[in-house]
């Protein structure tokens, strides 16, 4: 985000949640990156999932966010999305703080990709993490753009 392509502005204040997500992805589990409905075969009760050319260790919080802006690109609304993910236990462990920098992050990547592609599938991608970030910081908004951190304060 500090070097966005021609044509796209990053506000200062959303780059500090960047940078928060960035850390936030740090962790020892297996994280496939690309999780969405071609690379997730359900057989009955079983899925399976296919395609791990941009796996890596990282937080597995990381796939879930990715799966909430899928699940908002879908049609579901951005409460819902995150609804179905509060059940998940590594969900529920990760902090609100670490949820919204990853939805701002998840919003900056596929801006900056939509940016660099244009390919149909941003005009459903975009706006959706565009709605899931701007949920994350609605009721903070003005404190996130004075800090940069969700309770107004710099810091972790």
């Amino acid at each position: 985000a500090k070097d966005p392509p021609p044509g796209l502005e990053v506000p200062e204040q959303l780059i500090a949640w960047e940078a928060r997500a960035i850390e936030a992805t740090d962790g020892r589990d297996l994280v496939h990156t690309d999780l969405h409905s071609l690379n997730i075969l359900v057989s009955g009760r079983r899925a399976t999932i296919i395609d791990w050319a941009w796996s890596r260790t990282g937080s597995a919080a990381v796939d879930i966010a990715f799966l909430i802006a899928r699940l908002i690109a879908a049609g579901h609304t951005p409460p819902a999305a995150e609804q179905w993910a509060d059940a998940l236990p590594v969900w529920q462990r990760t902090p609100p703080a670490v949820r919204t920098a990853l939805a701002v992050e998840i919003w900056g990547i596929w801006e900056y990709q939509a940016a660099q592609q244009r390919r149909e599938l941003w005009c459903t991608l975009v706006p959706a993490a565009r709605a899931w970030a701007m949920h994350r910081l609605e009721h903070k908004f003005d404190g996130v753009l004075a800090s940069g951190h969700e309770d107004g304060r710099p810091g972790r």
